[in-house]
């Protein structure tokens, strides 16, 4: 108790425990009170003083225990402090320290810390870690895997880059690469399976796709040589594109080259390359405009006309050769018309004329 300003005995105030005897200044507060902010006769509750507190000092104005996610600051102002956002479900009650963090944070080393730190303080690549501790990486960025440390280690180039991300192996292989098998880090080149392999089919086939200059893929995925008489033929279909000499593709064009002479029993040599054009052909016959040989005219002698161009070199009886450029040949007398027989050659010269002629100077003419 103590005198009033009436110098009557009152009793200290409600929230007051403790009061000085003389003014009635609140020394010990009650429970659930805090010393005021400055000298005075009533206290504060603590969530008055405090926000989020729970319980406080009764001596001194301090916040001695804050709701959950909160924390009492051990020094001034005394007040509660939020948990830090990284600490997941709270912190410590008392000091603030989190005990769990949340996804993509770890506890820090120093394990009276008030906050986490991310997965990728420690390991760049690091998405997700463990959270009891160990500092062990539980998902990686793209392009990586947890390693057999609990690192993030990079998928390796021969998968392109794209693996498991828990075990490594890889999902797909880069160009020119092939799996060796499902539970593989690294894919094989598709030459070390296939010596005359150029690209080959990214999934488990282990099969060629496209083979070297010279070779295709068979059936069964392997890289063979180029069909019979092919000189090359298309890398992934087998198609021949040239042929050895002699030979000319087939039609429509297949794996294989056949003999000039498959296409035309009249053609003697083709042209290079493959190409179904005969470029001489036997005596009697000579190369069209369609590349098959075709009959000398019946006005040329016999097996006599030119086997590249058709060209007649000579004649039948009583025929002359038209030009050294034709392909035909012309009747003695449609040039003159008093000849009886000529030469069959280009020499246009007379060998008979008619009955009252005779030849002078490459002319039938009239006798006296």
């Amino acid at each position: 108790m103590y005198p009033n300003n009436d110098k009557q005995c009152v009793n200290c105030d409600l929230t007051c425990s403790v009061c000085s005897k003389t003014t009635g200044m609140c020394s010990v507060c009650a429970s659930g009170f805090t010393k005021p902010a400055s000298d005075n006769q009533i206290c504060d509750s603590c969530s008055t003083a405090f926000f989020n507190c729970v319980s406080c000092s009764q001596t001194l104005r301090q916040c001695q225990t804050c709701s959950t996610g909160f924390y009492p600051l051990q020094t001034s102002p005394y007040t509660c402090q939020q948990c830090h956002s990284s600490c997941a479900n709270g912190c410590n009650s008392s000091t603030g320290n989190c005990t769990t963090c949340v996804s993509g944070y770890v506890p820090q080393l120093n394990q009276s810390s008030l906050t986490c730190e991310l997965c990728s303080s420690f390991d760049n690549n690091c998405q997700t870690c463990a959270t009891d501790g160990t500092r062990s990486c539980t998902l990686c960025k793209s392009t990586y895997y947890i390693s057999d440390n609990n690192k993030c280690s990079k998928c390796d180039a021969s998968c392109d880059y794209k693996c498991d991300g828990n075990t490594g192996y890889c999902t797909s292989c880069a160009s020119n690469f092939v799996y060796i098998n499902a539970t593989s880090r690294v894919c094989q080149k598709c030459s070390d399976f296939d010596s005359n392999c150029m690209a080959c089919a990214t999934n488990f086939s282990r099969r060629c796709i496209i083979c070297n200059t010279g070779f295709y893929p068979n059936d069964s995925g392997k890289c063979v040589s180029c069909g019979t008489n092919c000189t090359s033929c298309n890398s992934a279909t087998g198609i021949c594109t040239s042929c050895s000499p002699e030979n000319v593709f087939e039609d429509p064009p297949s794996r294989v080259c056949v003999f000039c002479k498959t296409f035309d029993n009249k053609c003697e040599t083709c042209q290079n390359g493959g190409n179904r054009s005969c470029v001489t052909c036997i005596a009697g016959y000579y190369p069209g405009t369609s590349g098959q040989c075709i009959s000398c005219d019946a006005t040329c002698k016999a097996n006599t006309c030119n086997t590249n161009n058709g060209l007649c070199t000579k004649c039948v009886q009583n025929y002359v050769v038209t030009s050294p450029t034709s392909k035909t040949c012309q009747k003695c007398s449609d040039f003159d018309s008093k000849c009886k027989t000529c030469a069959t050659d280009f020499t246009r010269s007379y060998v008979e004329c008619n009955t009252n002629y005779y030849p002078i100077n490459g002319r039938c003419v009239a006798c006296d």
